[in-house]
């Protein structure tokens, strides 16, 4: 028999566990009389057996009646949940058999209150979600046993339990423990009773945070791998494929993946018999979870899962993989029944990350392909993808909004223009119109630009928070505005104005990133800010006069003066600063615009001489200590490759600046950096400086000494003449002359 409750909760007045009053309600008008007289009786129960015959009638009354929302909040708080909270404790019974008794009960209640959507985020229910956890990892009895059926219920309740707090908004953050997912992982491996719910639950919190899951229980998680990698290799039936649609969800992480020896056995085996059943003859409805399956493996791993170490395996296997992928996208594609389309969605989706990884790979050092290897691939995926061409031309524009495969369909056409931008330019050419229109509809949707992307979810082609096609258009038509045809077509559809509108979004979003130290969460927003750049240092290359009379390049111009300053002095940061240097000083260069003041740019140009000024350093060698090398900066030299042409291109517009701003030699000779090149150019050997790093000193010089008769003294008094002779600089010589 349980002890009796302290005196001062046997009166109408219980206390919570949160230390709050909680009174009988007044208005109970709305409850059934039936309901009422049992609340009645709960509050009267003199001892904890009475309170105990109470619960089990509300209980009842609960299972039978139908309430609403305000009933169920006026029951709660009727209730309490000091007595519950005794039920649910182990100790409160004297042996197994009562334990699950009490304990059902209270569960039973918890399960009830789970069902609305206010009372299941309750601290008072939250709190419970690791005895629900205790009682999933409860042996199962015996099929003889007596307590079957009372633990079959218990565990229809737990599992109730978790799939109000789930489908509730956030609730799921409330499961990302260790005991939940350790105890749904043992009811997978154990196949215990209502094991397809924990099933359910399972994939959806790993699908919504997979690297935490298995931060937080990778041995549960590595042995229910292991559990369906076992069932993958022994099922000989239509379970081997069941199987393999359930495999995607449970892949770990890349860092898992690495140092994982379970995972690495695992992956063996999925390898094996993916290849025996890709190349075997089987129906579409047995393919389509092997290239599922593929795909998703492809995307978090590359390469590495086949056969580590055998390159000829991985050749073969990935060339079957994507040539089976060709096909499904050519077969359902050329179809025009758009719903044969649509009930492919699922599996195109899977064939086209796989092409997108393809043309990735293809195009990356690290797996060098043979030439005839590469041809043939090559060959198939031009036919897939103009069978993407081929899809998006027969869809009625106003109806790409809000479409997610035709979303998917224009991402992995944004990969190909990348790579492949001459193969197929005809039929590219000819859509462009159209992926303009699309671009333009959807930055008018979209009410925030898209800090993560699908790189939260890797398993993922296509997520909600994807909304920006224009993202992944941006490296073809980086290439496309290099080249006049595609360049005329793409301002006609007032690709700058889009892009203007877009940077300056993104720069919002990267700005907020800055603030709160997150940049590495989000890589794509830089990377985003980075493309644009490009394209717009090709329109203003190719388009000087254009740009000279577009509005937009003004605006844009004030924007990239604006942000130059904060993205200065970060090594992480040295590829999108040498963009926005760059781009800023060409634009300077070619906009007609009043002479910039010293008091409204001085900060704009202090960054620019601080990144331009940095690259190049002497260092005493280290043969005989005595003699100076010229040396790149460890931060410049490991991204060097990414910003060269940006320096060089950023050194001409400066030199073109000084020409226009006679206050702007002086801040130069202010910085210090003059004296830096005098020094570097005076104890370096003269085959130290590189011919091109030469005229681009020789021309800065010049242009200060010609524009400033201080600066033209010192470059004098720090020997410019005998520089000048030493190196065959004529056009400084001639300055200094002048």
């Amino acid at each position: 028999m349980l002890k009796v409750r302290d005196a001062r909760l046997s009166g109408d007045e219980r206390v919570d566990d949160g230390g709050h009053e909680s009174k009988p309600c007044e208005d109970n008008d709305d409850l059934s009389s039936s309901m009422q007289r049992c609340l009645n009786a709960l509050r009267e129960a003199r001892n904890d057996s009475e309170q105990f015959a109470a619960l089990l009638l509300v209980t009842k009354m609960l299972a039978v009646e139908n309430t609403n929302a305000k009933k169920r909040r006026r029951i709660f708080d009727a209730i309490g949940f000091t007595f519950i909270n005794r039920l649910l404790l182990p100790s409160a019974a004297s042996n197994v058999s009562t334990v699950n008794e009490y304990r059902s009960l209270g569960i039973a209640i918890l399960a009830c209150f789970c069902t609305d959507s206010e009372l299941v985020l309750n601290s008072q229910v939250l709190n419970k979600v690791h005895i629900l956890g205790e009682i999933l990892a409860l042996d199962q009895p015996h099929e003889e046993s007596e307590d079957l059926n009372l633990y079959r219920s218990v565990v229809d309740d737990c599992y109730q339990c978790y799939q109000g707090i789930i489908a509730a908004p956030g609730g799921f953050n409330h499961l990302l423990t260790e005991e939940v997912l350790s105890a749904l992982c043992n009811v997978l491996v154990r196949k215990s009773h209502s094991w397809e719910k924990g099933l359910q639950l399972l994939i959806h919190l790993l699908n919504a945070r997979s690297s935490e899951c298995w931060a937080k229980a990778e041995e549960n998680l590595s042995k229910v791998l292991k559990h369906f990698c076992v069932q993958f290799a022994n099922s000989n039936d239509g379970n081997k494929f069941d199987v393999c649609e359930l495999l995607p969800n449970f892949l770990p992480p890349l860092e898992i993946f690495q140092k994982c020896t379970q995972c690495s056995e695992c992956f063996r085996t999925i390898h094996a018999e993916l290849f025996g059943i890709l190349n075997s003859k089987i129906s579409g409805a047995q393919r389509d979870p092997a290239l599922k399956l593929a795909s998703a493996m492809i995307n978090l791993y590359s390469l590495d899962w086949i056969l580590p170490g055998n390159k000829s395996a991985k050749d073969t296997f990935f060339a079957l993989i994507v040539n089976l992928a060709c096909i499904e996208v050519r077969m359902c594609l050329e179809d025009t029944d758009s719903a044969t389309v649509a009930n492919k969605h699922a599996i195109l989706i899977a064939c086209y990350s796989i092409l997108e990884n393809a043309v990735e790979l293809l195009t990356t050092a690290e797996h060098q392909f043979s030439r005839v290897w590469c041809n043939q691939i090559v060959t198939k995926m031009e036919e897939a993808f103009s069978a993407v061409i081929y899809y998006l031309k027969q869809q009625v524009l106003e109806e790409w909004i809000g479409d997610s495969f035709v979303f998917a369909s224009v991402r992995v056409l944004g990969s190909w223009m990348a790579e492949e931008n001459l193969t197929l330019k005809k039929e590219i050419m000819e859509i462009i119109p159209s992926l303009m229109q699309y671009c333009w509809k959807m930055q008018d949707n979209e009410a925030e630009p898209a800090a993560k992307t699908v790189e939260q979810n890797p398993r993922q082609f296509v997520g909600d928070r994807t909304v920006d096609p224009l993202r992944f258009l941006l490296p073809g038509l980086c290439h496309l505005t290099a080249e006049d045809d595609a360049r005329k077509l793409l301002l006609e559809q007032n690709l700058h104005v889009l892009l203007r509108l877009s940077f300056q979004r993104q720069w919002e979003l990267f700005k907020r990133l800055m603030s709160d130290e997150e940049l590495q969460t989000y890589p794509d927003v830089e990377m985003t800010l980075r493309y644009q750049c490009s394209i717009f240092l090709n329109l203003v290359v190719t388009e000087p006069q254009f740009v000279k009379t577009d509005e937009n390049f003004a605006s844009l111009l004030t924007l990239l003066m604006d942000a130059l300053p904060l993205v200065i002095g970060r090594d992480c940061l040295l590829i999108l600063a040498g963009n926005v240097c760059a781009l800023s000083l060409m634009l300077i260069r070619v906009l007609d615009i009043p002479a910039l003041s010293k008091a409204t740019s001085q900060q704009f140009f202090t960054a620019v001489i601080e990144f331009i000024s940095k690259p190049y350093l002497l260092q005493k060698s280290t043969v005989d200590g005595e003699q100076s090398v010229v040396v790149m900066r460890s931060g410049y030299k490991e991204c060097w490759e990414d910003i060269s042409e940006l320096w060089f291109l950023g050194m001409q517009g400066l030199g073109a600046c000084l020409a226009r701003l006679e206050w702007l030699p002086l801040v130069l000779l202010d910085s210090g950096w003059l004296l830096e090149i005098l020094q570097l150019l005076a104890n370096a050997e003269t085959k130290q400086v590189a011919p091109d790093l030469l005229q681009s000193f020789q021309s800065l010089l010049t242009e200060t000494s010609l524009r400033s008769s201080r600066c033209k003294d010192f470059v004098l008094q720090h020997a410019g003449r005998q520089l000048s002779d030493r190196y065959n600089m004529d056009s400084l010589k001639k300055a200094l002359d002048h």
